[in-house]
């Protein structure tokens, strides 16, 4: 296979911007036949084997893009709940805090992404789906090295989104958060019953002054002033 398939993977992937899908020139056919014959004069490749642990992913990815869309796949908060598609995309947030609202935002272009820019947009090379009964290792895409920046690019799309949906999962479960003008109040409630207790605390206390208070003090020296 010729060496300008394998193009170099140095640069940083920006999961907003998509990279350009590659130009084949090879068919399906030659690709396997090249394989095939490398692996038999080489014995076990790592090229093929790397290859192979692409395809597997992408097929896992694949399928579970697919699950939670038709509402199969479910995400969990980690604590024995879980959540479909309507519930963290599309439900309504109220009583929570603003960046759960731009979490949600974000995720929803996330599964966007992921939907189209995965293999069928064309850095994967379906393959016959003939091939798949009696074997288990069949995948529904050829995934070549020349594929290898847009398939990292797709996978750190799917793994932001995962993240995402596991922390949008956990707000729905811990419910609306108290308002921030009820807490400050309470606060406020709080700080002044501090102050008052701590006044009281400071208050003089005499030995000659009765416990009874300062009525029982002025009924004691009233007599003075009269006689």
């Amino acid at each position: 296979m010729p060496d300008r398939a394998y193009p170099k993977q140095g640069r940083k992937l920006n999961i907003h911007v998509a990279p350009a899908v590659p130009v084949y020139r090879l068919q399906l056919a030659a690709r396997l036949a090249y394989s095939e014959r490398q692996c038999r004069d080489q014995g076990k490749h790592k090229g093929r084997a790397r290859r192979h642990l692409r395809e597997v992913q992408t097929r896992q990815a694949a399928a579970w893009l697919e699950g939670f869309r038709s509402g199969a796949e479910r995400v969990s908060d980690g604590g024995g709940r879980s959540y479909g598609l309507a519930e963290l995309l599309r439900g309504p947030l109220v009583g929570h805090p603003g960046w759960a609202r731009s979490l949600q935002t974000h995720s929803r272009n996330l599964v966007t992404l992921a939907e189209k820019h995965g293999p069928a947009s064309g850095w994967g090379i379906p393959q016959s789906a003939a091939r798949e009964v009696g074997n288990p290792n069949w995948t529904p895409y050829f995934v070549p090295k020349a594929a290898e920046r847009c398939w990292r690019w797709w996978r750190k799309v799917y793994r932001a989104l995962r993240v995402a949906l596991r922390a949008l999962a956990r707000v729905l479960s811990r419910g609306p958060s108290t308002p921030l003008a009820c807490t400050e109040q309470g606060r406020d409630r709080k700080d002044q019953s501090s102050k008052h207790r701590e006044v009281e605390r400071r208050l003089p206390v005499y030995r000659d002054h009765p416990a009874t208070g300062w009525a029982a003090v002025a009924e004691r020296v009233a007599p003075r002033f009269t006689t």
